[in-house]
């Protein structure tokens, strides 16, 4: 079911031609939403296939199957010629994908004062650099140019017009007011931040502690364990955030707690269910005396980008270089990554020596 907004602001700001690039699940619902907010949108594919997919059905079939996309969305592909018409970009492709698509569709040569959102969760491998300060150091434009949109939003929530808050943040208070008053309606309410960092950090780690609370899950350890990872995983994500200059009380809002709580409990998070199939998969694996499945294969049939598994090696590499101690993000990598034993590894987590919470640590006075 499709659900047009109950109301808007009075200061909402519509009837805007945005760029969407990436049509996946996320690209999708907010290109989605946009439209029932009075806004037009091109849909921008990564394959023609892809686009002409979208053109021929009028829906997402492999990611949001069933659910018609209004006409005011135009799915295209290839390189697209200026920036003429369009109002704003939105960014919301797989992070590891973000560099090569903006030079290939030549949104590099284009008005570098444009405004630009993105929805993209994650950290660069290869740069360890989050999604903004790849945007920003692709297309040469201002760090102050670029916002992030972030928070607890199944997609297919999002298409139902069922309720949902998230926040914009960027250090521009024009950007981030520009932002709000695009996307702000009854049922996706939007709230606003002045720490990108913050919001970046906490939407790249939840999706590594959701890997942790699925394969705790799968092991059957119950809700007793799920609860101790998300908090200590909260803190090992406010220890990384403070050493990359986020405030760490930002942890605290919906790029934070409401996407950790989001991601961490449910079946619909990509991530979760990775988690829960590798414990499955190591649990069958001992029954038989054989080999559990490679980590590859259960990606493979997810259907979708675990954005979680490519965030869990770049998350290791910035806990190694600022000497910080996270073990839950170790046992994840070690697992994902290195092929562990999952029952070897999440037992030398529980047999860690015991030590004080600290929580005045983390978040500071």
């Amino acid at each position: 079911m499709n659900h047009s907004p109950k109301t808007l602001p009075s200061d909402a700001i519509k009837n805007k031609h945005i760029l969407v690039l990436g049509a996946g699940s996320f690209g999708t619902c907010l290109a989605q939403h946009l439209t029932t907010l009075g806004h037009s949108v091109t849909l921008y594919c990564r394959t023609e296939e892809r686009a002409e997919a979208l053109r021929q059905s009028g829906e997402n079939t492999r990611y949001l199957p069933g659910v018609k996309l209004r006409s005011a969305i135009t799915p295209v592909s290839g390189e697209l010629k200026g920036d003429k018409g369009f109002d704003g970009v939105l960014v919301a492709l797989p992070t590891q994908k973000i560099r090569e698509v903006l030079s290939h569709s030549s949104i590099s040569s284009w008005e570098p004062t444009l405004p630009i959102i993105c929805a993209s969760k994650g950290i660069e491998n290869e740069t360890l650099e989050l999604p903004s300060q790849i945007i920003t150091g692709t297309l040469n434009c201002d760090p102050k140019k670029v916002a992030v949109l972030s928070g607890p939003s199944f997609a297919s929530e999002v298409m139902e017009g069922k309720p949902t808050a998230v926040c914009v943040a960027s250090h521009c208070e024009d950007l981030v007011g520009f932002w709000q008053k695009v996307f702000h309606s009854s049922f996706f309410r939007t709230y606003t931040s002045r720490d990108p960092i913050g919001v970046q950090i906490a939407g790249a780690c939840k999706n590594v502690l959701a890997i942790a609370a699925g394969a705790a899950d799968g092991l059957g350890y119950g809700l007793n364990a799920r609860a101790a990872i998300v908090t200590r995983g909260t803190m090992e994500i406010c220890a990384l955030g403070k050493k990359m200059g986020a405030n760490p009380l930002t942890l605290l809002g919906l790029a934070g707690f409401g996407d950790i709580f989001l991601t961490c409990s449910s079946t619909e998070s990509r991530n979760y269910r990775l988690g829960k199939r590798l414990a499955l998969a190591h649990l069958e694996a001992k029954e038989r005396g054989e080999n559990t499945k490679p980590v590859q294969t259960i990606l493979s049939e997810l259907g979708s980008v675990a954005e979680g598994f490519y965030t869990t090696a770049s998350t290791h590499k910035l806990m190694e270089k600022n000497q910080l101690s996270t073990p839950i993000h170790d046992a994840v990598y070690k697992t994902l990554h290195k092929n562990a034993d999952l029952i070897a590894v999440v037992r030398s987590l529980l047999e860690r020596e015991a030590k004080s919470e600290d929580v005045k640590h983390y978040f500071g006075s």
